[in-house]
């Protein structure tokens, strides 16, 4: 499963910070080994088109598979990590993490996040375990056990 990350896209487009936003994206994409997916959703559709052009002016931050939805049909779908902010309106239950702080801050705390999760996930070391005894081979036969 790939992961998917939840964003309001409001929560940064137009803002002063929107510059410094992308490149957190970028940065997060860069060092995370593992791929992640961005779901972006907007409320409107003069919105959507805004966030359309603001992505492909920023191609090299996002993943292959970033999609862009409005609201109703992002709160559909399930997230592995849901970017919130304090005074939101939303009730986004499909999800197994959450962020929340101020935008544009919780966009960085979630990128932060993403990668410390994806490098505590590369970096633990498994337990060896003991190889199963193969039992495919043609000369193993059920029947004689």
């Amino acid at each position: 499963m790939i992961p998917m990350v939840r964003i309001n896209a409001l929560h940064f487009l137009g803002s002063d910070m929107e510059e410094a936003i992308w490149d957190v994206i970028k940065d997060a994409k860069e060092k995370c080994k593992r791929e992640f997916r961005i779901n972006f959703h907007v409320n409107s559709q003069a919105s959507l088109i805004k966030l359309t052009k603001a992505c492909q002016h920023h191609l090299e931050s996002l993943q292959i598979k970033t999609k862009i939805q409005l609201e109703k049909n992002s709160k559909k779908e399930f997230a592995f990590l849901n970017v919130d902010s304090n005074n939101n309106n939303e009730s986004f239950i499909n999800y197994r993490f959450a962020y929340t702080a101020p935008s544009p801050y919780n966009i960085v705390g979630a990128m932060n996040f993403l990668i410390a999760h994806f490098e505590f996930i590369n970096n633990t070391p498994h337990k060896d375990m003991k190889k199963q005894k193969r039992n495919d081979s043609t000369t193993f036969d059920y029947n004689k056990r």
